[in-house]
């Protein structure tokens, strides 16, 4: 049986045989920008993106390659918005 791989809200996932993956999916239109750390907004709304994006990194159970690149991604993310990793 061959590789299916589709694409469901933030999921990239895998199926073959009786076997299925997971990883993570974004949309072309992403963009690293979330509210910046200098903004005037109140803390809960600036940190809001990270933690729904740190828990979806925990919830799913991604392979550990998929696992560190996530986890790449979001020290990218936080360094590009003037947050400390």
């Amino acid at each position: 049986m061959r590789l299916q791989r589709f694409n469901f809200l933030d999921l990239t996932i895998s199926i073959r045989e009786k076997y299925h993956s997971f990883g993570k999916f974004r949309k072309p239109t992403f963009t690293e920008m979330t509210i910046p750390n200098s903004s005037y907004h109140h803390p809960a709304h600036k940190s809001a993106a990270f933690s729904a994006i740190i828990h979806g990194l925990l919830i799913v159970p991604l392979p550990p390659r998929e696992f560190r690149i996530e986890v790449n991604t979001i020290k990218y993310l936080a360094s590009t918005n003037d947050f400390s990793s």
